[in-house]
């Protein structure tokens, strides 16, 4: 058990002191997280036994395993019944338990947080140089996001034709401009699989250094590139969708009648269909008539830097500069951020949840109403598909990369699970481990698995999250300023019990909710929306309103994501 890592804590003291000589301390006060009292963890535990009745119902089909296990682990998650770690005071002996993590993508918004603050602190501290940076947005048709939102080799294959797009673009100005030699681009690309209202909206952000790089005299030098135009942005846009599209006819998929993903995972393509075109699941939930017309007229992007063309649109209006680094974190993390808050949801007294927007809608509209149901279905939607990686480098930012040691801000020291460990550095490493107390055996083998993980590894520690968001430091006993260590990791059983019951806290796992009302269904209803023939599109299907394609930059260290 001793790779599950802890998430929230039991206890909630304020932090101790600074003393004169000591750094400035953070003004916020750490307090254990409780999902089992938030409205998103009541929506979940009430809408997945019905979720998964009504899915063997109307599918005559299971859910993926994943996707079960998925909900099982974010019903448990944060909750000391679960699972604990003990930590205790070196100095005075006082402990500290604290509470496993479920490590969900796409579902849980605090294990999503604590990933969303690795993901930028590595970026921001290894690889992303002071150089500007252009952030690409694109997103396709419905039917193309169906396919790359289950499709991972289809969807590698597509956001490497539109790098391509772009590189080329940056090439051709920098041979204008007379840059010598042969040149190269650098990106890093999200796929994100959500909008603000929790449908399935699978769309890139592509952040590219603004500029190319090329050698001389054995270092790579930096050319910034001309201001970017709309013309400019067109002209990649068409490129782009010539090239994805060519992917889709050598792969089969262009005009393709049958669905490989609904005869493989019938139920979970059910979800997703849903999901995308924003349909509810329940039988018993009327249809939005508001929210079909608006699936009908489908907002234009508005700003500079804009293009569409047959259902693509790319935005590319939000650039950084050089030295504005606290600006390119808040835009690394507004990429990298969860798909939900869940201080975004709460219960209304109908019994059903409301989600307020991220961004209003342009009628106004700042909130949506779902039923348990519903709401659990678009969560189960947008979970990512097991072995499918979220972030991709491209260009001298790539692992191989014979650039990358010059190009990005750490080096040749960066952190990359490619850089195996040469036996020269595990001969170092074991003659350092014989400093470490203990037994030699042990201690060479723990100090050498530790240094390994250190130096090939982008993941932080609970603690190290903590500090990097908020600046507490966890690991500092509040009682009298020693250090903290962790003694034991209990998995749930009666000594996590008799140890609950000690400091009189609850010793269940909450997991189920009850319906307030089990309403009556009549015959069941679609589940599996049909073609998209019946979808009344005027005009290239463009991204709704309440995607913030150009995000503001805003002072918030987790985005609205508790850790």
């Amino acid at each position: 058990m001793a790779s599950r890592s802890p998430s929230t804590a039991a206890s909630s003291r304020a932090p101790a002191k600074a003393g004169p000589a000591s750094p400035p301390q953070s003004k916020v006060a750490y307090d254990r997280r409780r999902p089992e009292l938030t409205a998103l963890h009541q929506a979940v535990a009430e809408g997945w036994p019905q979720l998964r009745e009504l899915v063997h119902e109307q599918v005559q089909a299971p859910l993926p395993r994943f996707v079960e296990r998925g909900f099982e682990a974010y019903l448990a998650c944060g909750q000391l019944a679960a699972g604990l770690t003990r930590c205790r005071c070196r100095d005075c002996g006082s402990e500290f338990v604290v509470a496993w993590s479920c490590k969900i993508r796409g579902l849980c918004a605090s294990c999503d947080g604590k990933r969303m603050i690795e993901q930028t602190t590595h970026l921001l501290d290894s690889v992303l140089p002071e150089v500007p940076v252009r952030q690409f947005v694109l997103t396709f048709p419905f039917d193309v996001r169906l396919l790359l939102a289950w499709n991972a080799p289809t969807r590698s294959k597509v956001i490497a034709a539109f790098h391509r797009a772009v590189d080329r673009f940056y090439t051709a100005r920098a041979r204008l401009a007379g840059v010598p030699g042969p040149t190269k681009c650098a990106a890093v690309c999200v796929a994100q699989r959500f909008s603000s209202d929790l449908r399935l909206n699978l769309h890139i952000h592509t952040l590219f250094a603004d500029g190319v790089w090329s050698q001389s005299d054995g270092q790579a030098v930096f050319h910034p590139s001309p201001p970017l135009g709309e013309f400019d942005v067109q002209e990649i846009l068409l490129d782009a969708q010539l090239r994805i599209d060519r992917q889709l006819r050598s792969g089969g998929w262009q005009d393709r009648e049958d669905d490989p993903f609904a005869d493989d995972q019938p139920a979970l393509a059910a979800l997703m269909r849903a999901a995308l075109r924003g349909r509810t699941v329940s039988p018993d939930t009327e249809q939005d008539a508001r929210r079909k017309a608006a699936l009908r007229r489908l907002p234009r992007p508005n700003g500079a830097n804009c293009a569409q063309a047959d259902g693509y649109s790319l935005h590319a209006n939000t650039r950084v500069g050089a030295f504005a680094r606290d600006d390119l974190r808040r835009l690394v993390k507004y990429v990298c951020r969860p798909a939900i808050s869940a201080q975004r949801v709460t219960r209304t007294d109908d019994g059903r949840y409301r989600v307020e927007l991220k961004t209003p809608y342009r009628d106004g509209t700042h909130a949506v109403t779902l039923s348990a149901v519903d709401l659990t279905a678009r969560l189960g939607a947008l979970m990512q598909l097991p072995r499918c990686p979220a972030v991709r480098y491209y260009g001298c930012f790539a692992p191989n990369a014979r650039a990358r040691p010059q190009v990005v801000k750490a080096g040749a020291q960066a952190p990359c699970r490619r850089n195996k460990p040469r036996d020269k550095d595990l001969a170092e490493l074991k003659e350092l481990a014989k400093l470490v107390p203990g037994s030699a055996q042990e201690r060479i083998e723990r100090y050498v698995a530790q240094e390994v993980e250190r130096r090939t590894s982008t993941r932080l520690s609970w603690s190290q999250a903590l500090r990097a968001a908020f600046a507490i430091d966890i690991e500092k006993c509040n009682v009298c300023g020693g250090r903290r260590e962790v003694i034991a990791a209990i998995p749930p059983g009666p000594i996590v019990r008799k140890i609950l019951t000690h400091l009189g806290l609850p010793t269940i796992v909450v997991r189920r909710r009850p319906c307030d009302v089990w309403q009556v269904r009549g015959p069941p209803g679609e589940l599996v929306p049909g073609d998209f023939d019946d979808v009344e599109v005027t005009d290239a299907p463009d991204p709704p309103a309440d995607e913030d394609l150009d995000p503001p930059f805003w002072d918030d260290p987790l985005n609205d994501a508790g850790i």
